[in-house]
C-alpha cells in the first residue's frame, strides 16, 4: 500500500496539475497495471484482493466517480485516503470535528498524527497472537494516511518539516461521503 501511495504522489509531481490532481487516464493506467502485476506475481500487497476481478473499465468508472467536476483529473490524496480506509467505516461529521478539535496545532506532525484518536481505531486495531511477530496495523494505517495527506511547511526555524493540515484532511474525509 505504501508503494501505491508513493507512486500516486510521484505521478502528481511529474504529471499533476500542481493542485494534487492527476489525469484520470494516468490513475486508471496505474491501478490497472498494478492489478495485472499483482495477479501475475500473486502479490496481494499492492491492491485490495477484492479488486482482483475488476477490469480496466471498472477502474475508469471508479476514477470517473472521484472526478466530481468532470475535469478529467482526480485528487491523488483523496484516492489514496479512500484506498487506505477502504475497510473502515465512514467518518461522521462529529468524528471529523473531534479529530480537528483535539489537535493542538492545525499542522500536525507524524508523531502527533499517529498518536491521535480516530473513529477507525477500534475497527482497525488488531491483536497479535502471543507467538507471532507483532504487526502494528493501526499505526501503519495512520502512517499511510499521514504520507498521503502531508505537505511540507517552513516553520520559524526555516527547516522544512512534513505536516498534515487538519483542515485539508477534514476536507478529504468529508468528500468521501459525497462520493458514495
Amino acid at each position: 500500500m505504501k508503494t501505491l501511495v508513493n507512486e500516486l504522489e510521484e505521478l502528481a509531481k511529474q504529471y499533476g496539475d500542481g493542485n494534487d490532481g492527476i489525469l484520470n487516464k494516468l490513475v486508471t493506467d496505474l491501478l490497472f497495471r498494478k492489478l495485472e502485476n499483482s495477479k501475475s506475481l500473486w502479490d496481494d500487497g499492492s491492491l485490495p484482493e477484492d479488486w482482483w476481478t475488476l477490469k480496466e473499465y471498472d477502474f475508469q468508472n471508479m476514477v470517473r466517480n472521484l472526478d466530481k467536476a468532470g475535469a478529467g483529473v482526480v485528487n491523488w490524496r483523496q484516492l489514496a485516503t479512500y484506498i487506505i480506509l477502504l475497510r473502515s467505516p465512514l467518518p461522521t461529521d462529529q468524528d471529523i470535528e473531534s479529530f480537528v478539535k483535539h489537535q493542538k496545532n492545525p499542522l500536525v506532525s507524524l508523531s502527533d498524527f499517529t498518536k491521535a484518536k480516530f473513529w477507525f481505531d477500534k475497527s482497525e486495531f488488531s491483536q497479535d497472537r502471543d507467538y507471532s511477530i507483532p504487526f502494528p496495523r493501526l499505526h501503519s494505517i495512520k502512517e499511510l494516511l499521514f504520507i498521503a495527506n502531508r505537505s511540507f511547511v517552513l516553520p520559524a526555524a526555516q527547516q522544512s518539516e512534513e505536516r498534515v493540515s487538519t483542515e485539508d484532511f477534514a476536507k478529504v474525509l468529508t468528500s468521501a461521503r459525497q462520493v458514495i
